[in-house]
């Protein structure tokens, strides 16, 4: 009976500095971007909102900018995402592509929307 609850309490240990140490960022994440995709992580993650869907909660000391997300709690089915000049809109059937204006030398961002849920796209 021993054994099994210091087994038990062990992995409740385990689970807690698991649990703590989330979320993590691998490679270089000194950059501002990396350090306010963090920060948004860390906000999101520790939540106690029952939903995690927009409008996100950005940080106070958020340096960076939002250029694609959903500004408000949609119900439409989907076509919640805004952007800012920095993405085009591409309707593609009922969904839309988010095509990114500028490129990364040979890189370029691209969202695709993609349904999700039975009570529309979160």
């Amino acid at each position: 009976m021993v054994a099994r609850l210091s087994i038990a309490v062990c992995f409740l240990l385990q689970a807690t500095v698991a649990f703590a140490s989330l979320p993590s960022a691998n490679g270089d994440i000194s950059r501002p971007e990396c350090i306010d995709a963090m920060k948004l992580a860390r906000k999101m993650f520790h939540s106690t909102a029952q939903r995690l869907y927009a409008p996100l909660t950005i940080p106070t000391d958020f340096r960076s900018t939002l250029v694609l997300g959903a500004s408000e709690l949609d119900i439409s089915g989907g076509n919640s995402l805004t952007s800012t000049e920095d993405f085009e809109k591409l309707p593609q059937g009922i969904r839309n592509i988010h095509w990114a204006n500028e490129t990364n030398g040979a890189l370029r961002v691209v969202v695709r929307e993609l349904p999700i849920g039975w009570r529309g796209d979160m």
